[in-house]
């Protein structure tokens, strides 16, 4: 749920760019990205839902800066909670909105994509992990399989039962430490 309202948070920013570079005021633009965001994703998404309550909160002025810190305490999204922070800034010290916007944009959407780069590396490692475990079983149940009694001698005696015994320790210990270091919080 919070991935997908970081995403359109992403796809928020850059509609609130454009309606900035269009001569909008940033009140204005919140409506107009409001029906952006409701034509690409519907009305029941969350997002499109919070930006229509910040739309009806604007009508009775409350200040949009207040309307994006309370959002972001909801949503629990840090991104969201900078973004107010640099809105709040930048009204009070009188600073060009457009061009604040629009670095705080590229800024927050860089590490979103970042963000998204790193999950997609962690998902393959993650996968490649699964595989090197599933390997050594499947080569053992292939050799049973195929050359019945071959591997018996390391079943049967004392020393390979010794053997085989710490063999399955050393791969079980690989595959919890595998597990361990694909743990990666992004």
């Amino acid at each position: 749920m919070k991935q997908e309202m970081s995403l359109h948070f992403k796809d928020f920013l850059q509609a609130l760019e454009t309606s900035m570079k269009a001569g909008y005021s940033l009140e204005n633009s919140i409506g107009e990205c409001e029906k952006d965001m409701r034509a690409r994703y519907g009305e029941r998404e969350p997002f499109v839902r919070e930006l229509r309550f910040m739309r009806g909160q604007l009508l009775v002025n409350v200040p949009v800066e207040q309307l994006f810190e309370d959002f972001g305490k909801r949503c629990g999204i840090e991104d969201i909670r900078c973004f107010a922070e640099v809105l709040t800034i930048a009204k009070r010290t009188g600073g060009s909105m457009k061009m604040v916007l629009e670095q705080t944009s590229r800024t927050l959407r860089g590490k979103l994509d970042t963000k998204k780069e790193i999950e997609a590396a962690i998902a393959a490692k993650k996968y490649e992990q699964t595989i090197m475990s599933v390997i050594p079983a499947g080569i053992i149940l292939y050799m049973n399989l195929t050359f019945p009694g071959f591997l018996d001698v390391l079943y049967t005696g004392a020393m390979g039962r010794i053997i085989m015994t710490g063999c399955l320790m050393v791969y079980a210990a690989s595959w919890y430490m595998g597990r361990k270091m694909v743990e990666i919080e992004v």
